[in-house]
C-alpha cells in the first residue's frame, strides 16, 4: 500500500500532475497529417512544457540550485549572437535564424523541468505518474509488435515497426528507459516483455544503454556490488575500445553505421572556417539547432549530410552547434544534477537509472532530438530534484 505525507493538493499540482500524465500518455502516439513522426511530438512537448512552465511560475518558482544549467542556457545566447551569418533571405529580406526557434525550445523545456521539480509531490501522485509511463511503453511496444506483423493503418514505409516514434533504434530507447520504472513497480511480466522487444529491435545502443542502466541499479544495493559494476564496466569498455582497433572480430560487432566518421567531422568541422578568409567556430559553435541545416549543406554525399541530419551523438551535436564552452557547460550541469540525487532511496535510485539509461543512449542516438523522450526526461529529472516529504514502503 502507498503511503504518504498527510497533504490536500492545491488545485496547481492536481493540473500539473494531469498536465504531465497527459504528456506522458500522449506524446508518443501524437502525429499530425503532413508532417513527418518527429516534429507533431516536438510541437506538442513545447505546448505542455509551456503551460507546465506558466503553472510553475503562478505557483511560486524556488532558487535553481544547479548554476552550470542556468550558465548553459544563458550562453547559448550569446552563441546566436557569435554564430555565423548563413544569409537567409524571404523575398529579400533577412529572415531570422533557426538559433531562436530551437532556443525557445530549450528555455521552454527547462521552465518544465524547474516547475516539476519545485512541486510536492506525494508517493501515490509519483506512482501515478511511473504507471502511465509504464501503460505508454506497454501500448508502444504491443504496437510495435503488431506493426512486425503487418497490422498498420496509419503508417508506410520505414516508421512501420517504430510505434510511431519514426524510428527502431528510437522506440528501443524508449522502451529501455522504461524498464527500470517497471521494476520500481515490480511489474515482472511487463519487465520481462519491455527488455525482449528491447532485443528484438535489435539496437546495439539501445541495448547497451539498458544493461549499463540495469549495472547501474545493481550497483546501487551496496558497496560491493558498486565495486564490482565499476570493475566489470571498466574491463568491458576497455575490451571494446582496443579491440575495435586490434580485432576484426570485436571491430566487426561494434557496427557503427557510420556515426564515427560523422563525430571526427564535426570535430574537423568546428575548427574549419565556414568560408575562406572567415573564423572557426570552435569555442561558441554554429548556434544552436545548426546542425542538421549547416553540416547538412556542407556534406550532401551519403553517409555524411544526405543521411544523418542528426549526429547520432546528442553530445556531438551539442559541441556542433555550441562549441566546447557550451558542452563543457551542459556536461557540468549533468555531473552536478547526478551529484544531487544522492543519497538514493529505492524511488531515485531507479528514476536515476532511468535517467542513465537515456542519457547513455544520447551518445550514439538522437534521442533528446525526439518531443516524447524529451519530455520523459524532463519529467524523471524533476522527479529526482524535488524535495518531497514522502514516506514509502520498501
Amino acid at each position: 500500500m502507498d503511503t504518504a505525507v498527510s497533504s490536500v493538493a492545491s488545485p496547481t499540482i492536481f493540473s500539473i500532475i494531469n498536465l504531465i500524465r497527459f504528456g506522458l500518455l500522449t506524446l508518443p502516439f501524437f502525429v499530425w497529417p503532413g508532417m513527418d513522426t518527429r516534429e507533431p511530438k516536438y510541437l506538442l512537448a513545447a505546448g505542455v512544457c509551456l503551460l507546465l512552465g506558466l503553472l510553475g511560475l503562478r505557483s511560486g518558482i524556488r532558487p535553481y540550485r544547479n548554476p552550470w544549467a542556468l550558465a548553459f542556457l544563458a550562453f547559448v545566447f550569446l552563441g546566436y549572437l557569435l554564430a555565423p551569418s548563413v544569409g537567409i533571405l524571404l523575398s529579400g529580406v533577412p529572415a531570422p535564424s533557426w538559433i531562436l526557434q530551437a532556443s525557445w525550445y530549450a528555455v521552454v523545456f527547462f521552465l518544465a523541468h524547474v516547475a516539476i521539480s519545485h512541486q510536492t509531490f506525494s508517493i501515490p501522485d509519483i506512482h501515478a505518474i511511473i504507471d502511465t509511463a509504464i501503460v505508454a511503453g506497454v501500448v508502444s511496444a504491443a504496437y510495435g509488435i503488431l506493426q512486425h506483423f503487418g497490422f498498420e493503418q496509419f503508417f508506410t514505409g520505414p516508421a512501420m515497426s517504430c510505434a510511431g516514434l519514426g524510428n527502431p533504434a528510437v522506440l528501443a530507447s524508449f522502451l529501455a528507459m522504461i524498464v527500470p520504472l517497471a521494476l520500481y513497480r515490480r511489474q515482472r511480466i511487463v519487465t520481462v516483455g519491455l527488455v525482449l522487444m528491447v532485443f528484438f529491435l535489435d539496437s546495439q545502443v539501445a541495448v547497451g544503454a539498458l544493461v549499463v542502466a540495469l549495472m547501474f541499479l545493481w550497483g546501487t544495493h551496496n558497496r560491493e556490488s558498486r565495486y564490482f559494476v565499476i570493475g566489470v564496466g571498466l574491463l568491458v569498455v576497455a575490451i571494446l575500445v582496443i579491440g575495435y582497433f586490434t580485432s576484426p572480430r570485436i571491430h566487426g560487432f561494434v557496427n557503427d553505421n557510420g556515426r564515427f566518421a560523422v563525430w571526427g567531422q564535426v570535430v574537423t568541422d568546428i575548427q574549419t572556417p565556414l568560408t575562406p578568409g572567415g573564423s572557426a567556430h570552435s569555442i561558441t559553435g554554429l548556434g544552436l539547432g545548426s546542425f542538421p541545416y549547416i553540416f547538412h549543406a556542407q556534406h550532401p554525399k551519403a553517409g555524411l549530410g544526405e543521411t544523418f541530419l542528426e549526429a547520432h551523438n546528442d553530445y556531438a551535436e551539442i559541441l556542433y552547434n555550441t562549441g566546447i564552452v557550451g558542452l563543457a557547460l551542459f556536461l557540468l550541469a549533468l555531473w552536478t544534477f547526478v551529484r544531487s540525487c544522492f543519497p538514493l532511496d529505492r524511488l531515485q535510485a531507479h528514476l536515476l537509472a532511468s535517467f542513465v539509461c537515456v542519457a547513455v543512449s544520447a551518445g550514439g542516438l538522437f534521442v533528446w532530438q525526439n518531443g516524447a523522450i524529451v519530455f520523459y526526461t524532463i519529467v524523471i529529472t524533476g522527479l529526482l530534484v524535488q524535495k518531497s516529504p514522502k514516506v514509502e514502503v520498501q
